[in-house]
């Protein structure tokens, strides 16, 4: 659900700037040479410059070889012309680049000593530049370009202490985007901040912009004055919307169907990336097309998903076939054995699919169920598709196959987040602590890490573990030790004064839909609803589409396509009466559930701290050492 707060973007954006400044020692600007990132680097030199920590900031940018002449440009005015004061990394290095040109060469290598006679322009030159030859990052030749900006960021924390890495990423630019932001993995976020998730204990990735939309960053561009890479200038003269303009790496399935100007707009570049990128001819031909599988995959006549998969297979070179193949195996043996979803999801899978059955909770991830398919689906109408299987996926996942799937991610996330744990020791599953978020040093007045992977957990100051004469709390603080102390200290200081304060949510909510009335179980539910009905307006959308196809292409008689338009037209109307009846309802439930919070007051002595307690009577908890604490209480 979507929260409107009292300010404008440009106002929120600052505010998240100036909090990663205060709250880590290094603020690092991944600067791609697009208008997002130009955006970001321009609003956070403008607040460094202002608060005088210029020695705080740091930028850098990787470098694809392959790019348009005016990113170069951009990029090298960057770097040689503007932002005085900061540090600068310009990275040339022979990473592994996405190439959605062509299925037999899924990647490509920039900058690869092997095809320096190929490169589409020479190594740049200037005191910025860092490549192979003066390369302090660990590196492997052929390493994902994800991947080695994970190193990158991780390195400059471990040399320069803790660093925000500022990234341009903006929700609305895709789900996937979206997603990163909106899911709000509480493992990972930070602090409880959506819009910051973290890498390691000194190391977080920022989005600042992540709630502005393209006209906010054109907006920010005109008013301020900001310099930006004028090769949108000639995306726009060449009839695309500010939507639809991508100058970052044009190779990526982002960017396919911008590819064909590329031949217009930079003939020079474009002769010599014929020869450099497999397949980018026929992409700049057919990118955005249907031929390229672009967003409008139909099931063809006479065919299933699993048919219609098995014959794409047929049509791949042995080696990129049994690629996809072992991808789908792992996937079928994963869910046959067991894999798990969200309670919800279990729900509606039961109900789709009799060959489903739900064994059991999940013993590895918190409130998750085991569900277990004896057969693979051809097509699941859950609200949550992407966690179930569905031969649907296979044919358009993502519209780019992952480097791995969903369930290796989950497993390594998981291995990652137990690092360093002593064989033997049982792991705490408790997924959060009572005082998550509450404790800070008293000494720097940074948030305490929670430490899980020992017998027993406990909170340590990140800033002392790697700057020891800081005077921080450097000894792991036992966590049942601290919430004793805690406990201790509110029984003294608040007494009967103590408010405890639950959300209580309706058991139900009475829907009247068409004269009669509907039983809907929970706002929760309602969100269910809401994205069950988005999701058939945009299968309308899409066979709205497709007949329009079929019609122009006289493969459909106007009268039958005028028909079945129209019966599209009713069905989609219904749908929008639905759902605006049920989001209208949804947002009423909630007003009157945040309304008709009790307060209470809680008698007596506490004989145990509690979540809610501290939520609501805790600001923060400054720590000096074992037992010396000193706490900020809410104002009533």
């Amino acid at each position: 659900m979507k929260t409107y707060l009292d300010k404008n973007v440009y106002e929120a954006a600052l505010e998240r700037i100036a909090y990663c400044f205060q709250e880590f020692d290094n603020v690092l600007v991944s600067f791609s040479g697009g208008k997002d990132s130009g955006v970001m680097l321009n609003l956070c030199y403008r607040y460094a410059a202002e608060q005088g920590l210029l020695d705080k900031l740091s930028m850098y940018h990787l470098d694809y070889e392959a790019q348009y002449q005016m990113t170069t440009e951009y990029v090298t005015r960057t770097f040689l012309e503007q932002f005085p004061g900061i540090r600068k990394m310009w990275y040339c290095v022979p990473i592994r680049a996405q190439s959605a040109c062509s299925l037999g060469e899924p990647y490509r290598t920039p900058w690869s000593a092997a095809q320096k006679k190929l490169w589409v322009r020479p190594m740049p030159e200037n005191p910025y530049v860092i490549n192979e030859k003066n390369l302090d990052v660990p590196f492997r030749h052929g390493m994902v370009d994800y991947e080695f900006q994970d190193k990158l960021s991780r390195h400059f924390a471990k040399k320069h202490g803790s660093t925000a890495v500022m990234v341009g990423l903006r929700a609305d630019e895709s789900l996937n985007r979206y997603a990163a932001v909106a899911r709000g993995n509480k493992r990972t976020s930070y602090e409880g901040r959506k819009w910051i998730t973290r890498a390691d204990a000194v190391t977080v990735s920022a989005y600042p912009l992540y709630d502005w939309r393209v006209s906010d960053v054109w907006t920010a561009n005109a008013r301020f004055g900001f310099d930006y890479n004028r090769l949108y200038d000639l995306l726009y003269q060449a009839g695309l919307t500010i939507g639809q303009m991508r100058v970052a790496s044009p190779f990526n399935d982002c960017a396919q169907e911008s590819l064909k100007l590329y031949k217009v707009i930079d003939p020079a570049n474009w002769a010599r990336m014929v020869g450099r990128v497999n397949g980018v001819n026929f992409t700049g031909l057919y990118g955005g097309t249907t031929a390229m599988g672009w967003k409008t995959i139909k099931l063809p006549p006479g065919h299933t998903w699993k048919s219609y998969y098995e014959f794409l297979l047929s049509t791949m070179n042995e080696k990129t076939a049994e690629h996809y193949n072992n991808i789908l195996e792992r996937s079928k043996k994963y869910w046959m054995k067991g894999g798990t979803v969200d309670p919800g999801t279990a729900d509606e899978v039961l109900a789709a699919y009799p060959l489903a059955t739900v064994t059991g909770k999940s013993g590895r991830y918190v409130d998750r169920d085991v569900i277990q398919f004896m057969g693979y689906p051809d097509d699941m109408p859950v609200s949550n598709f992407r966690q179930v299987p569905d031969a649907e996926q296979i044919c358009v996942p993502d519209m780019h196959e992952a480097i791995i799937t969903e369930q290796e991610f989950l497993l390594a996330s998981e291995v990652i987040e137990n690092r360093g744990c002593q064989q033997g020791k049982r792991h705490d599953r408790r997924s959060e602590s009572i005082l998550q978020g509450k404790l800070r040093c008293g000494h720097c007045k940074r948030s305490l890490i929670r430490i899980k992977c020992t017998k027993i957990p406990c909170f340590t100051c990140k800033k002392a573990a790697y700057k020891q004469e800081s005077g921080c709390v450097s000894e792991r603080l036992s966590e049942p030790e601290l919430e004793a102390a805690v406990l201790e200290r509110i029984n003294q200081e608040l007494g009967q004064e103590i408010l405890d304060r639950k959300d209580q949510e309706p058991d139900a909510v009475y829907l009247a839909t068409d004269g009669r009335q509907s039983k809907i179980p929970s706002i929760k539910e309602m969100k269910k609803m809401c994205m069950v009905l988005e999701k058939k307006q945009d299968s309308l959308k899409r066979e709205k589409r497709y007949l329009y196809e079929q019609y122009k292409l006289d493969q459909m008689e106007r009268r039958i396509y005028l028909n079945r338009v129209e019966i599209l037209r009713e069905e989609e109307s219904r749908l929008n009466e639905q759902l605006q009846k049920i989001q209208e309802e949804r947002e009423r439930h909630e007003e009157e559930s945040s309304s008709h919070q009790e307060e209470a007051e809680y008698p007596g002595k506490m004989e145990s701290l509690t979540k809610e307690v501290v939520d609501e009577c805790i600001e923060a908890i400054y720590v000096y050492g074992k037992f010396q604490l000193d706490i900020v209480y809410k104002e009533k």
